[in-house]
């Protein structure tokens, strides 16, 4: 038998940025995001489950301008109670290192 999980999630988020120079400043977001999960199991007594719902999501991060078109973001994010009985109800934490540029 094989585990083959799909997900899919959606979040919108308020965020508060907190500048303390004007190259660099923490922000925290918080909000609530859609999740979908898919459960397929092969071989011998074959399943497939979809299941979704929703639930808040909540983060924090720093961002540092090195220039007025170029900057660097770290943030961690934690999306809680996604799943449910049959796929597990789990927690999901991310991480993102990212570069925006803006023209």
């Amino acid at each position: 038998a094989r585990f083959d999980p799909g997900r899919t999630s959606c979040s919108v988020v308020l965020m508060l940025t907190v500048p303390f120079t004007q190259s660099f400043g923490i922000f925290a977001k918080y909000g609530l995001y859609y999740w979908n999960l898919e459960r397929v199991v092969t071989g011998p007594g074959a399943m497939s489950v979809d299941t979704n719902g929703r639930d808040i999501t909540f983060g924090f991060g720093a961002r540092y301008n090195f220039t007025k078109n170029f900057s660097l973001r770290l943030e961690w994010q934690r999306y809680q109670n996604m799943g449910d009985a049959f796929t597990g109800d789990f927690d999901v934490d991310t991480g993102l290192l990212g570069i925006a540029f803006k023209f």
